[in-house]
């Protein structure tokens, strides 16, 4: 079944997953005002610290850089 899936998207299970919460992470930042450290939990990452690891690694920008420039 994984192989399946990487073999149609050409991305793991788990990094399509991560890519799909940090869309909606980027969503939250731009169209409401809560807090970082809530967003990270809403959309299913429990650390803080690996959430603004991945958003920086996807985006380029870090989660409170990102929500200034949109705002």
């Amino acid at each position: 079944m994984h192989l399946a899936f990487k073999s149609t998207t050409g991305k793991s299970l788990n990094d399509a997953l991560t890519d799909l919460r940090i869309k909606r992470a980027q969503f939250l930042l731009s169209n409401s005002t809560l807090p970082i450290t809530q967003i990270c939990f809403e959309i299913g990452i429990n650390s803080f610290s690996h959430f603004t690891q991945k958003f920086k690694q996807i985006v380029g920008l870090s989660p409170s850089d990102y929500r200034g420039k949109m705002q």
